[in-house]
């Protein structure tokens, strides 16, 4: 049978494991499944499923590297519930309607009246809310996480931050040929899929616009006259165009 102890009460490692698994998952409907077709569309179909395999070990070692560091005692709950929201929000509309989480998307959202807000619930977004979003939070909520004593939490904390960011630099390190050149070709397309880095980072930017006060209106050289008021016409052909054969004059001889 079920152990509900075992639910409930958790090690700090073995909630960090959940956790990083639950990023993994909301990642990869976009970043890895975009990655996977990025390589299936130049390369052989066992080395593609070679690079995929690596990229998702890097990833699972970035995020449990990184949200080791994060999840500190006194924050994790309220952040991973906090990242929780944000991804698995942020995923629904992604994937439903194609979209990207950016500046101009978090300020369309501010712009929403309540009328076209509730025109977007419909019974794939309760599902998803309540199996994707809420469950996860009210498990994060309610689970007692045992971290142990200081010293001995400290210490497998830095050990898990050091092995699996060293080892995620060394898998990137071994396949830079590969990754680097990937990366900058899709650089934009892949940041602006990665949970929930990229909506934090667009409602940072937005905050900071909406914070600065608009500049005012101001005339520049307005004591200015117009001394010469004949119009000209300035053509200006550069390179290849300039030979006569690749442009019109429409009938009119050339000086």
């Amino acid at each position: 049978m079920l152990n509900i102890n075992k639910i409930r009460h958790v090690s700090f490692v073995k909630f960090l494991i959940l956790f990083v698994a639950y990023m993994f998952f909301i990642n990869y409907i976009f970043l890895f499944k975009g990655i996977f077709l990025g390589f299936l569309s130049g390369d052989t179909l066992s080395f593609s499923i070679l690079l995929f395999a690596l990229l998702g070990i890097f990833f699972l070692l970035l995020f449990a590297g990184v949200f080791c560091i994060l999840l500190v005692p006194f924050l994790l709950k309220p952040l991973a519930i906090f990242l929780i929201m944000i991804s698995s929000i942020s995923a629904y509309f992604m994937q439903t309607y194609g979209v990207i989480i950016d500046k101009g998307m978090l300020l369309n959202v501010l712009h929403t009246d309540t009328r076209e807000a509730f025109s977007y619930f419909n019974a794939s977004l309760v599902l998803w809310l309540i199996f994707v979003t809420i469950l996860p939070c009210v498990y994060v909520a309610l689970v007692k996480i045992s971290y142990g004593g200081f010293k001995n939490a400290l210490r497998s904390r830095v050990k898990i931050a050091i092995s699996t960011l060293a080892s995620a630099t060394i898998i990137f390190a071994l396949m830079s040929k590969i990754f680097i050149p990937f990366f900058r070709e899709h650089n934009a397309s892949t940041i602006s899929v990665l949970l929930p880095y990229y909506p934090i980072y667009s409602g940072i930017r937005l905050a900071k616009s909406l914070a600065q006060k608009p500049l005012p209106f101001t005339y520049v050289a307005d004591d200015a006259t117009l001394t010469n008021d004949k119009k000209k016409i300035l053509v200006l052909i550069v390179g290849e165009t300039q030979r006569s054969k690749n442009y019109s004059l429409n009938g009119y001889a050339k000086n």
